[in-house]
């Protein structure tokens, strides 16, 4: 949700604001820990003329920075792997690979549909412990 806000702040697709960031040559450091104050930076950058890609770009490393910060907290071990609509965002995906120093593998199958399949074997599982 939140790289669909951004994209509406920045009047472009999804798709244009990964293929902005790719096109970067500054990115800027912006907050990482509240949509709302990425948001209002964001603005602050728009009034102030700077370049859509270096905008696109910072977005983009600021949610790979928070992701860091999480994914350390928990431990890294190889293979990493990006689930969710966020996995088909290749913006997002070179940031973390950044921030991770590691490569992040992408599913062959739709990445948006592995959350949804692991709730659902772990449910089966959690139902077949409980006694009847």
């Amino acid at each position: 949700r939140f790289f669909e806000s951004m994209s509406r702040v920045l009047d472009c697709s999804l798709d244009d604001l990964a293929t902005y960031s790719g096109q970067s040559t500054t990115p800027l450091t912006i907050s990482k820990q509240c949509s709302v104050f990425i948001e209002s930076e964001v603005i602050t950058l728009i009034n102030n003329n700077v370049n859509i890609c270096d905008i696109a770009a910072s977005i983009h490393d600021s949610i790979a920075r928070r992701i860091q910060g999480m994914v350390y907290k928990i431990g890294i071990v190889e293979d990493v792997v990006l689930t969710g609509g966020c996995a088909r965002n290749q913006a997002l995906i070179r940031s973390l690979e950044q921030q991770l120093r590691s490569k992040i593998v992408q599913l062959d199958e739709n990445p948006q549909l592995a959350g949804a399949l692991g709730a659902a074997l772990f449910a089966r599982e959690k139902a077949a412990m409980c006694p009847k």
